[in-house]
């Protein structure tokens, strides 16, 4: 029997150091092209995005994050002398493909539709097709779940069927750039302890891993998520690495998202500018 369209991300974990390259390595077997979408949490939005979702999580992206990448990539193409029809693993350079930015959230998004499929039914047949989001409502539900059109519930694992070809069979991976990770523990009183370590380090003649306590730093309490200048309050290291502070707990407010990806939104009461208002 011929092997079946998949795709899987390589590796487990969120976290990719920050160096001149990121590459997100993958799996695929039976396709001849993929198309990678990368969705952007904007960084001021964070907040928000971690108020509904862990750092893999992808729950009420509109109200976070916009689609800023969209390609089809043609793997028959770069590797002419491959068999697709065996498992063949392919890299992803994210930095070619968007402009990165430190400490925010990417969500990569690996799809593919019959047509690119290696399956002598691939040209057979309407071909899928993807559910589209209306970026532009802050209350669209944000779904990945998608169905093509005309699909059919008994044909799902039908390959030569367009059913086959559903938000089950893709795959998506968060990714976060940066050079730096942050433990906070809590303790009595609401004290908290928050470290900060090096992800890892840039040597000569390769990249390794490193946890190294992080030197000359000030962490920065943001005491609201939406005003035009948010209050801070800087913390300073009391050892390397490492300061305790007392944290008072603050209400959250929506977010904005930047001119370029909005239309009209909503205003605050002090006049600044907010996507969802709890």
């Amino acid at each position: 029997n011929p092997a079946q369209p998949q795709v899987r991300f390589i590796g487990k974990g969120v976290i990719v150091p920050d160096e001149n390259r990121v590459i997100l390595p993958f799996s695929a077997i039976a396709l001849k092209a993929v198309d990678v979408e990368i969705i952007k949490v904007f960084n001021q939005n964070m907040n928000f995005f971690l108020q509904s979702n862990l750092y893999d999580g992808h729950y009420q992206l509109t109200h976070t994050a916009r689609p800023v990448f969209m390609k089809k990539i043609d793997l028959q193409k770069e590797y002419p002398d491959l068999d697709l029809n065996h498992w063949h693993d392919f890299t992803l350079e994210l930095g070619k493909m968007v402009k990165l930015e430190k400490g925010t959230v990417y969500r990569v998004r690996l799809k593919f539709k019959k047509s690119y499929t290696t399956l002598s039914c691939a040209d057979e047949g309407p071909d899928s097709d993807y559910s589209t989001v209306n970026w532009d409502n802050p209350d669209t539900y944000y779904y990945e779940g998608e169905y093509p059109s005309g699909y059919e519930w008994k044909k799902r694992n039908d390959p030569c069927h367009i059913s086959y070809y559903n938000g089950d069979r893709f795959e998506a991976r968060n990714i976060i750039n940066t050079s730096l990770g942050l433990m906070a523990k809590s303790g009595a009183g609401n004290h908290y302890i928050v470290s900060v370590n090096q992800v890892g380090c840039q040597l000569q003649g390769g990249f390794i891993q490193s946890a190294k306590p992080k030197t000359g730093f000030s962490l920065h309490r943001q005491k609201r998520f939406c005003t035009t200048e948010p209050h801070r309050k800087s913390f300073c290291p009391d050892s390397p690495g490492r300061t305790r502070q007392s944290l008072a707990k603050t209400q959250g407010r929506g977010c904005a998202i930047p001119q370029q990806f909005r239309r009209q939104w909503p205003t605050c009461a002090d006049g600044s500018k907010r996507l969802h208002l709890r």
